[in-house]
This record gives C-alpha cells, structure tokens and sequence, in this order.
C-alpha cells in the first residue's frame, strides 16, 4: 500500500468507530488539503529528502490537529475499556 494513502485509510477505519474521527484533519479547502499532503509526505520525505519543506503556518495547524486526534482517540478507547 502506498504510504501516501495509508494516513486516509486509518482516517477511514477509525471513522467507522466513531464518526467524530472524520472531523480531524478536514480537507474542506485548499490550505487544509495542501497541509494534509505535507502530513502524508513527511513520513518519507522529512526523513529521506533534504527537499521537503513545510511552513510555520502550516506545521502549527497540523500540530493543533494532531492534538485533537491525541484527545479524540483517548476519549474513544477509554470510552470502549472503562
């Protein structure tokens, strides 16, 4: 499977668990499709590619994301095992 569409695969799985998980990183324009595309092309390219570059703008808006998805996935497993 392509690393590229692994993260919208996972997105998918887990929103089928609770759809609260769909919300998380929308791509409902331009700036949130683009930083979603740098997401998926860190893995690699951050690590392997002097060529990847991301903005401040963007990497604070992934962050902000990515915490939701932190609270959002505690709140369902402790929902589901408590």
């Amino acid at each position: 499977m392509s690393s590229l569409f692994y993260i919208e695969k996972l997105g998918k799985l887990c929103a089928q668990i609770d759809a609260e998980f769909a919300t998380i990183f929308p791509l409902d324009n331009k700036f949130h499709r683009r930083c979603f595309r740098r997401l998926q092309r860190a893995y690699i390219e951050a690590r392997y590619s002097e060529h990847y570059e991301i903005t401040v703008e963007e990497l604070a808006y992934l962050e902000g994301e990515v915490q939701k998805l932190k609270e959002l996935v505690e709140r369902v497993c402790l929902g589901r095992i408590g």
